[in-house]
C-alpha cells in the first residue's frame, strides 16, 4: 500500500511532497473510496497539531488552514467489488431486486451471524424448500454453521457455505400460516381491500353514502391430500387429523382404532374461492380440511351457509375482530348486525331505517349498526352465486338449500342461487360419453362410435379434424 497525504483537496505521495500542488492532483472522496486509516489516529494527529499551536511553536500567521497535512492509506478494492460497485451505480443491479438483497444479507451474515435476513430472502428460500425440499435448500446454502453445536458462538471465519442463506430455524420464525379450518381473516381482509380500491374499478351492486355492497360468486372445490400425521415444529402439534392433536390428545388416545382414523384423518382440503361478479378480484378465502367420511349433504349445507354468513360480514367489523389462529367464527363476527325485523316482516324499508339512509330490507345489502354509529361507509361483500362440483355431498347440500328456500325457512341474509360448476359438468358429460351409451335424439351413442364413423368416411374426416377431443 502507498502512503498518501491529504492536503486540503489535494493528495500527494511520499515522493511528491516537494512538487507543486495544483488542481490536477487526485481527489479522494471519503464517502465512496476505501480508506484504511483509523479515525482515532486522525483525531490524535489533529490534537497534536492543536497542542503545538497552543505552545507557541506555530502561529496562525505561519500555517494556512487550507494546507494541513495528515497521512491516510488507500487499498485497491478487489476486481469483483469494483465490478459490482459499477453495476450497482449504473442501475444494472437494482437495490430493490432479489440479487442485491441476497448478496447484502449474506455478506452481512458473514460479518455478524446474528444479522437479520431480508424478508424477501427468507420468502425466496421458503419457495425453494416448497419446490425442491429441504435437501435442495441445504445444497444451495451449504453447511454454514453446521457442527458448531447448540448455544456456541458462531465464528464468521469458520462458516462453511456454498451460496449461503437463512437456515431452517430462521425460515420457521418468518413464515406465517395456519393449519386450522375455516374462513381466514387476512385473506378476506385482503379481498375486501382490493374490491373497494378505486384503482381496481369493481362495480358495486349498491353504492350509497352509508353502504357499498360488492357482488361476488363463491366457488367451492376439493383437493385430495395424502393421509398422514406430521409434527409441526412451529406450532408444536401433530397435524393431519380433524382435531388438534397436542400432547394431551396423544395421552388420551395412545392406541387409536381404525374407525377413529377413518373418521378423523384428513384426506381432502376443501377450498373456497371468492370472486367479484366482473372477475376483477379473485382470491381463496377459506379452507376446510375433511376426512374421508366428512362430505354428507347435511354437513356440506352447514359449511356453505356458515362460510357465506362470515364472508358477508362488513370490512370494518372483520378488521376489528380478534381471531384465534387467523380463523373467523360466528361469535366474533356477531358484532356485525344489519337486520331489522320490521323491514324483514314487511319486505320493505321501514320509516326508521329510511331515516338512517338504508335502501333495502335484505340484511346483506344494508349498512351495519356499528358502521352507522361510527359514521363510516359500510363496505361488504354479498354472495349471489354458489358454485360447486356435482359430488353426492355437494349435490345433496344444494337440494337441501333449495328446499329450505322454497319452504321459507332459509334466513333472509342468504340471497344466493346454487349452480353446478360448468367445468365439472362438461368433464362429467365427456367422461360419461366416453364410457357409457348416452341417449341422443332417442338413439344410443358413445364417443367410440363417433370415432369409428369418422374414420370410415373421408368426407367426415374433413368435417371432424383429428384435433377433436378423444
Amino acid at each position: 500500500m502507498l502512503p498518501l497525504y491529504r492536503v486540503s483537496d489535494h493528495v500527494v505521495g511520499d515522493g511528491d511532497q516537494d512538487n507543486k500542488l495544483n488542481n490536477e492532483s487526485c481527489d479522494i472522496d471519503t464517502d465512496t473510496d476505501l480508506l484504511t486509516a483509523s479515525d482515532s489516529e486522525d483525531s490524535k494527529f489533529n490534537l497534536d497539531l492543536e497542542s503545538n499551536y497552543s505552545n507557541g511553536e506555530e502561529t496562525d500567521s505561519d500555517i494556512d488552514e487550507e494546507y494541513i497535512i495528515f497521512p491516510i492509506w488507500l487499498e485497491k478494492a478487489d476486481d469483483v467489488c469494483i465490478r459490482l460497485n459499477s453495476l450497482i451505480k449504473n442501475g444494472q443491479i437494482p437495490k430493490d431486486k432479489i440479487f442485491y438483497k441476497y448478496f447484502d444479507s449474506v455478506s452481512y451474515a458473514m460479518i455478524d451471524p446474528n444479522h437479520k435476513y431480508d424478508e424477501q430472502i427468507v420468502e425466496f428460500f421458503n419457495s425453494i424448500k416448497f419446490l425442491g425440499g429441504e435437501r435442495t435448500v441445504n445444497f444451495i446454502r451449504g453447511p454454514m454453521w453446521h457442527g458448531c453445536g447448540s448455544g456456541r458462538v458462531f465464528n464468521p471465519e469458520s462458516a462453511k457455505l456454498n451460496l449461503g442463506g437463512p437456515g431452517r430455524t430462521t425460515r420457521l420464525k418468518h413464515s406465517g400460516y395456519t393449519t386450522a379450518s375455516g374462513v381466514i381473516k387476512p385473506w378476506l381482509d385482503s379481498f375486501l381491500t382490493l374490491a373497494v380500491d378505486p384503482s381496481v374499478d369493481v362495480k358495486p351492486l349498491v353504492d350509497s353514502p352509508i353502504v357499498k355492497v360488492i357482488g361476488t360468486a363463491m366457488k367451492n372445490d376439493g383437493t385430495a391430500l395424502k393421509p398422514a400425521i406430521q409434527y409441526d415444529e412451529k406450532q408444536q402439534i401433530n397435524i393431519g387429523l380433524k382435531m388438534t392433536a397436542d400432547i394431551e390428545f396423544v395421552k388420551a388416545n395412545p392406541v387409536p382404532k381404525s374407525e377413529f382414523l377413518r373418521e378423523n384423518v384428513v384426506t381432502e382440503a376443501n377450498v373456497t374461492y371468492l370472486s367479484t361478479t366482473d372477475n376483477r378480484v379473485v382470491m381463496p378465502v377459506s379452507v376446510t380440511y375433511k376426512p374421508k367420511a366428512g362430505k354428507t349433504g347435511k354437513e356440506m349445507k352447514e359449511q356453505f351457509l356458515n362460510e357465506v354468513e362470515l364472508l358477508q360480514s362488513c370490512h370494518c367489523c372483520i378488521k376489528a375482530v380478534v381471531t384465534s389462529r387467523h380463523i373467523l367464527d360466528k361469535p366474533a363476527t356477531a358484532i356485525c348486525k344489519s337486520a331489522c325485523q320490521a323491514c324483514i316482516e314487511s319486505a320493505s324499508v321501514c320509516d326508521a331505517c329510511l331515516t338512517q339512509g338504508q335502501t333495502s330490507h335484505v340484511p346483506s345489502l344494508r349498512a351495519c349498526q356499528r358502521c352507522l354509529k361510527e359514521n363510516v361507509q359500510c363496505c361488504r361483500a354479498v354472495v349471489i352465486v354458489l358454485a360447486s362440483d356435482c359430488e353426492s355431498g355437494n349435490k345433496r347440500a344444494f337440494e337441501l338449500i333449495s328446499q329450505s328456500k322454497a319452504d321459507g325457512t332459509l334466513p333472509p341474509q342468504f340471497i344466493f342461487v346454487c349452480l353446478p360448476d360448468a367445468v365439472h359438468v362438461g368433464k362429467s358429460l365427456k367422461c360419461s360419453f366416453a364410457n357409457w351409451m348416452l341417449l341422443l335424439d332417442e338413439e344410443r351413442a358413445c364417443l367410440s362410435m363417433l370415432h369409428t364413423i369418422r374414420d370410415s368416411d373421408p368426407e367426415l374426416k374433413k368435417l371432424l379434424p383429428r384435433e377433436c377431443p378423444k
